[in-house]
């Protein structure tokens, strides 16, 4: 199903996804649907 590769995001989209989830309380499903993020990317 995944591979190895993928999409790779860089350091501000990471931060700025973290910061929304632990800051403003958005959940991991919000944070992925704005920032476009693969499920297998979020831990």
């Amino acid at each position: 199903m995944g591979g190895n590769g993928g999409r790779r995001y860089d350091w501000e989209t990471k931060v700025a996804a973290a910061r929304d989830h632990v800051e403003n309380g958005m959940t991991k499903t919000e944070v992925m649907a704005r920032y476009a993020i693969a499920s297998v990317s979020v831990q």
